[in-house]
């Protein structure tokens, strides 16, 4: 039976047809939307829907190239300070530009509604979620290389927060470009969270449009009674 692809069995025991009439059943059932065989999601399922159920992002930091000299020379002072890693400087000034491009990349902060961001790694990559309604405060640290370099390191303090032996913790963003701003910004939406009008906000995507609506009809009422 040549030029017929014969149908092989899976492991799981279902059947699958390797031919071409399987591939353009599927892409078929893909430009339709289906969902895919022994795919995790429910029935009805679309990548539509997946992409909608994502939070809205309100702000995306972006980190300072200046950020990948600083990781230079503050990873590379052990090996200066250390007779033992003195021999191992040269392999880091080759090699570290190459991983800390990489590392530079992976950071990622995002500012959504609810929640704080924070994405970074290589090997092992790295996700942390932090509530808004946790965050206590957002301190500026700036030392003698963040200063002559022009960055500055955010610390995102939340209420039971661990930090390691160095002092330093996973909250931590250094290199974000318009710092302060951010700062300002992640705290404003903190306050506003716990408005009272917040949970109205959140539920509703169009409050913010019907909010402009009745501060318009109310100047509206305001200007007709004046002039009346």
């Amino acid at each position: 039976m040549r030029g017929h692809a014969l149908p092989t069995r899976s492991r799981c025991g279902a059947t699958r047809d390797r031919g071409p009439r399987h591939r353009r059943r599927f892409q078929r059932g893909r430009a339709a939307g289906r969902p895919l065989i022994g795919s995790p999601w429910k029935r009805g399922t679309t990548m539509d829907d997946l992409t909608t159920n994502r939070p809205t992002v309100l702000l995306r930091g972006e980190f300072s190239s200046r950020l990948r000299l600083y990781m230079l020379v503050y990873w590379g002072l052990p090996f200066v300070a250390s007779i033992i890693g003195l021999p191992l400087l040269p392999f880091w000034l080759v090699f570290g530009p190459l991983w800390i491009r990489r590392y530079h990349a992976s950071l990622r902060c995002e500012l959504t509604e609810r929640t704080v961001v924070i994405a970074r790694g290589v090997l092992f990559r790295r996700e942390m979620t932090i509530p808004l309604d946790k965050i206590q405060d957002i301190s500026i640290r700036e030392g003698p290389l963040l200063s002559a370099l022009g960055i500055l390191q955010l610390r995102i303090e939340t209420a039971g927060q661990s930090q390691s032996s160095t002092g330093k913790s996973d909250a931590d963003l250094t290199g974000l470009v318009n710092a302060r701003a951010i700062r300002d910004r992640i705290l404003e939406q903190r306050d506003a969270l716990g408005s009272p009008e917040a949970p109205l906000r959140m539920a509703d995507p169009q409050h913010a449009l019907l909010a402009e609506i009745r501060d318009l009809l109310v100047r509206l009422e305001a200007r007709i009674e004046t002039g009346g």
